[in-house]
């Protein structure tokens, strides 16, 4: 997981998240979501998603590039960014905003293992539905160990109970689109642009 520092790839500068989805009906969500990532397998043959948050984007109708901040983290410790000077959270801005970001919360290492919920916004592109990792609600934090196993996460079977109650809460919610229309989140048919889905894994 790349969750404060990104990491460089293809020309592209990200944070990243391997997530495990805890059990068949989250499997599901994410194939009904449309979503183009394809599962890969880690050494052990456990099968995980990637997700990502680009540190920038060139939109077609922008004359300037959008900058997004980390991914704000919450649940058993919470990290967010805001602006310096009104303190206000940020979560993307324009370079010509000048700007300065500060970091609130003490940004700890989330370790292999770490059960939480995932949330993204799922939009339209040209190569079908693309998606931004928004934020990670920690609801079982499982402490950095670098000489653990790269698998990721621990037996379904160490799920702690508050996972099914969070996937509850999550899917009885409603969001608001960018264009002020509301959509249930446990209905796939409905994903549109920055509307935020919170799956857990």
């Amino acid at each position: 997981m790349k969750a404060y520092e990104p990491e460089e790839f293809s020309g592209d500068t990200r944070w990243i998240l391997n997530a495990y989805p805890v059990d068949g009906k989250e499997w599901e969500k994410f194939q009904n979501s449309g979503l183009q990532q394809i599962p890969k397998e880690d050494a052990e043959g456990k099968k995980f998603i990637r997700f990502r948050r680009s540190v920038r984007r060139v939109f077609p109708k922008d004359d300037e590039a959008t900058y997004w901040n980390p991914p704000e983290i919450t649940g058993a410790f919470e990290v967010h960014y805001v602006d310096a000077e009104t303190k206000e959270k940020i979560k993307t801005f324009k370079r010509s905003e000048k700007r300065k970001i500060e970091t609130v919360g003490e940004q700890i290492a989330i370790g292999n293992g770490s059960v939480g919920i995932v949330n993204l916004a799922v939009y339209d592109s040209g190569k079908g539905k693309g998606h931004r990792w928004e934020s990670l609600r920690i609801l079982d934090l499982v402490e950095y160990n670098p000489d653990a196993p790269k698998s990721g996460r621990s037996d379904e079977s160490s799920v702690p109970n508050e996972v099914e109650k969070s996937k509850k809460e999550t899917l009885e919610k409603e969001t608001t689109d960018s264009k002020g229309k509301k959509s249930t989140k446990s209905d796939p048919s409905m994903v549109k642009e920055d509307m935020n889905d919170d799956i857990p894994w």
